[in-house]
């Protein structure tokens, strides 16, 4: 501590001390601040940094986060209520119910969306890869994965595609769009299932299929409810997706279908899926499937596989 020229009001650990504090290297903390503008530092009459002590719990819950997996350009803004949710430390404000529709939310969890989904649009026109990550991160980490899912990803996606249709966004952006949120949804869901102790489910999209997005988006409301995605992606053949099923002792298999699938074929390879599954495995298809064989589920809104995935879990 400085002597009685000492103005940093509280502040009582040097960024050495913070660093023994919470395990974070003091260059590191030198890097977060020049980058992310956190930790900031009072500064003593000597011009010595230091540190509250709220920082330091702060901190210590970023490290936490990283130790999950985390990036830091997701965690390191993120407020306390935002972190302890993250980890569990606290019940996630689940805005969104199993009856209501995607794209809606209560005023008390979630203030204006347009105004969200506008700035993750501002942030995607200008290529801003790190502000995206931020503002995706203070979302989810205020929202939980559920409003997170269906208040905002779900409309940022069809704003998306409205903008390109229109000519005011190009292929690229709707590229940097759609890999940056599978990115950081990815890394979420698979925080949480790594915490799941719910049966497996097995999530991918056919042969001839190619969007994928969506099974990340789909596997987020599934692991929030204790439930343990498992992804194949795109392009998978419904024997592969069968045998994947029975080798993980999956309790369903969620099939994504996109408008650019030929309905006649998806309904064939559906049938073939069917036939090769287990009976007492559930078949569910999302999307645009217009035509589902017998036996298979379609839930062509993800509000509704959120509120299947509730159910599963508590079978």
């Amino acid at each position: 501590m400085d002597g009685p020229g000492d103005t940093t009001g509280g502040a009582v650990l040097s960024i050495g001390g913070l660093a023994r504090a919470t395990g974070i290297a003091t260059e590191t903390l030198r890097t977060w601040e020049r980058r992310y503008g956190f930790p900031t530092p009072r500064r003593t009459a000597s011009g010595h940094r230091r540190y509250t002590l709220e920082t330091a719990a702060r901190l210590r819950l970023v490290h936490q986060a990283l130790q999950h997996g985390h990036r830091p350009s997701a965690v390191v803004t993120c407020p306390v209520p935002a972190l302890e949710a993250l980890l569990g430390l606290r019940p996630p404000p689940s805005a969104a119910r199993d009856e209501e529709t995607l794209g809606t939310a209560p005023e008390t969890a979630l203030s204006a969306p347009e105004a969200h989904v506008a700035a993750w649009l501002d942030h995607v026109r200008a290529f801003e890869a790190d502000a995206l990550e931020r503002a995706l991160g203070e979302a989810w980490g205020a929202l939980g994965a559920e409003a997170f899912v269906l208040a905002l990803a779900g409309p940022f996606l069809r704003t998306l595609g409205e903008a390109w249709a229109r000519g005011e966004l190009g292929v690229a952006h709707e590229h940097f769009a759609s890999e940056r949120l599978r990115d950081f949804v990815a890394e979420r869901w698979r925080g949480l299932a790594r915490q799941g102790r719910g049966p497996h489910v097995v999530l991918a999209a056919l042969t001839g299929e190619q969007h994928t997005l969506v099974l990340h988006l789909a596997a987020a409301l599934l692991a929030r409810q204790g439930l343990r995605p498992l992804i194949l992606g795109a392009d998978t053949p419904a024997l592969e997706v069968a045998r994947a099923a029975r080798d993980t002792s999956a309790r369903a298999v969620v099939i994504a279908s996109s408008a650019a699938a030929r309905p006649e074929h998806t309904e064939a390879e559906l049938g073939a899926l069917r036939r090769a599954l287990p009976v007492d495995v559930e078949l569910v298809v999302g999307g645009h499937a217009p035509r589902v064989p017998e036996g298979v589920q379609r839930l062509p809104r993800l509000d509704g596989l959120s509120a299947w995935g509730a159910a599963l879990a508590r079978a």
